[in-house]
């Protein structure tokens, strides 16, 4: 899942990456994945605790995912069952 990079959005491919995007402060679209509890294997974000949609979930990302990247304005959290990333 990208969470507000759309321009990483458009570099990966598309049929196997979901997004959630805030338009403006009053609309946004995408899957809410904490309220439905489809979890992604990896979320690719700013700072997460400067993203207002998942600032609010701080408690369940601490809980379910580990920060394993971060590269500019980029943080790829990965979910903490799946094993390493290859090199």
């Amino acid at each position: 899942m990208v969470v507000d990079k759309p321009e990483l959005w458009f570099l990966l491919p598309r049929a196997a990456v979901t997004q959630r995007m805030k338009m403006n402060p009053r609309v946004s679209f995408g899957e809410d994945i904490f309220a439905t509890g489809n979890l992604p294997d990896y979320i690719v974000s700013g700072e997460p605790s400067d993203n207002e949609y998942l600032r609010q979930y701080t408690e369940e990302l601490e809980k379910e995912y580990e920060r394993v990247r971060e590269e500019g304005a980029y943080v790829l959290l990965k979910r903490e069952y799946l094993s390493p990333l290859p090199r």
